[in-house]
């Protein structure tokens, strides 16, 4: 028996039987760290590199917006400042950066849910390197189109140059899903798939690093770069872009090649059509993919937060930035603490108690119009749930097949990207058509995200039925089962 399993006894100094348990049990976390290490810093690199591009995008849309405006201009390091050089309208700037936003990013990720399922495929073909290096090149081409555009500044070809770098990183978004399909072939090396309490502390792990390096890129940016107020971000650009080049040659040069056996290329299995499978071939999928794409569409409605703060608060891009980071440590300690709840309470009860915090969220963001209040309060709610994407993660990892981990993994994210590039559009372009009524695109968020509570709960019911079958199957000395 296992030394960490065996039942222990109190010793001379009064130790509890918990004791040596706790002791394996840390133990057994570092040496899933260890053997995870690789897997776990490029998952943080790229979270760096993301959250880093991801707080610069809407202050650096906002110096692209031009406009005819009799307001008077103020210096940039006020807080009335527009954010553009080529329009002093504050609200405008802040409604207009945030449509283009939304279009941004709904091509990116509306391209990225076609290109999705190929590329999936072609990581189970080609290896899980493959898809880190051509995740990483799309990263660096992104940055590099951004750079460009900073030099036009504001106008039709800065806002064409952006399109096209988010239409380039849309066509190239496998990195994640390279590393998560990495991940579970380490754990299915290490038979420890059937582990729901490995399997969760793996995810945990990978979602605790990548919490961890994205705050840091908020901390750095957000002190280095947007609180300048800056009028051109061509230098930010060129610096992202030179990272992601270094770094994409680092990670295709160190980055484990965990796939067992390669599967040969299939022209049908690449098919964005394949997405149809995930919602009429297995019950269980079906009600997954579908809570995901519910889910995901709610949530895509806080693209438009930083607008709506701007335009309704009145605040300086810098405090729309910071404003929230007093709340980080509710995302550490709900990651950290989901390494001890999800074995405890199993991954689908978890899930369940994760949509009730959601519920709450969605309806107090429906009265953000009233006061910062309620953001602050919503969003404490909102980040308590952090901790519950490794479940996520480990209960959609858990439906693929040992041979498809890649394909699968990549068909369900094509599911949430084709609910991202919906809800981006969506709710930009109201925000933008709706001035008096800045809050409507959360309203409109939450019945949403009551669609997917029902969804999940339908899943926990799949799950539920399909674990009490399990457990009916008594095991013979030959491998069958009987019932008993």
């Amino acid at each position: 028996m296992d030394q960490d399993c065996e039942p222990t006894t109190p010793g001379p100094g009064g130790g509890g039987a918990g004791t040596k348990t706790a002791r394996g049990h840390a133990r057994s976390l570092l040496s899933l760290g260890y053997d995870l290490r690789l897997q776990l810093l490029s998952a943080g690199i790229y979270a760096f590199i993301a959250s880093s591009k991801a707080v610069t995008f809407l202050p650096f849309i906002r110096t692209s917006i031009e406009c005819e405006s009799d307001q008077p201009a103020v210096d940039r390091h006020s807080s009335h400042w527009s954010g553009s050089t080529a329009c002093t309208d504050l609200g405008l700037v802040a409604r207009d950066a945030q449509y283009m936003k939304g279009w941004a990013e709904g091509l990116d990720q509306g391209f990225h849910c076609v290109a999705l399922p190929l590329l999936g495929h072609a990581i189970d073909c080609y290896g899980r390197r493959w898809g880190v290096l051509v995740g990483m090149l799309g990263v660096f081409a992104q940055c590099a189109f951004f750079f460009v555009a900073a030099s036009f500044g504001a106008g039709n070809l800065a806002d064409a140059l952006i399109i096209m770098g988010s239409i380039v990183q849309g066509l190239t978004g496998i990195y994640m899903a390279a590393v998560n399909a990495s991940l579970r072939d380490t754990q299915l090396a290490a038979s420890k798939a059937n582990d729901e309490g490995s399997e969760a502390h793996a995810f945990g792990a990978l979602q605790l690093t990548q919490g961890s390096f994205a705050a840091l890129a908020v901390a750095v940016v957000t002190g280095g770069v947007i609180a300048q107020n800056l009028e051109s971000y061509t230098s930010v650009w060129f610096g992202y872009a030179m990272l992601a080049a270094v770094s994409s040659v680092a990670l295709y040069m160190g980055f484990p090649e965990t796939l067992a056996e390669r599967q040969t290329w299939q022209w049908h299995k690449a098919s964005p059509l394949r997405l149809v499978d995930l919602v009429w071939v297995d019950s269980s999928q079906r009600w997954v993919a579908v809570m995901m794409f519910f889910l995901v569409f709610s949530l895509s409605s806080h693209a438009t937060l930083q607008a709506f703060t701007i335009a309704t608060y009145h605040w300086s891009q810098t405090k729309s930035t910071v404003a929230l980071m007093p709340l980080a440590p509710i995302v550490l300690l709900s990651m950290g603490a989901a390494l001890f709840i999800v074995p405890r309470f199993s991954p689908q009860n978890v899930l369940m108690g994760t949509f009730v915090f959601l519920d709450v969220a969605s309806v107090l963001f429906c009265f953000a119009g009233v006061g910062p209040i309620f953001v602050f309060v919503g969003a404490g709610f909102l980040l308590a749930t952090a901790g519950a994407i490794p479940t996520i993660m480990q209960i959609i990892a858990s439906l693929a097949g040992p041979d498809e981990v890649g394909q699968f993994l990549a068909n369900m994210g094509a599911i949430s990207l084709a609910a991202v590039a919906l809800g981006n559009v969506f709710f930009g372009f109201v925000f933008r058509t709706f001035p008096k009524v800045p809050e409507l695109s959360f309203l409109l968020a939450a019945p949403f995200m009551f669609i997917a509570t029902y969804c999940a709960l339908k899943a926990k019911r799949v799950f539920d039925d399909l674990d009490e079958r399990r457990r009916d199957q008594v095991p013979l000395g030959n491998g069958e089962g009987v019932s008993p």
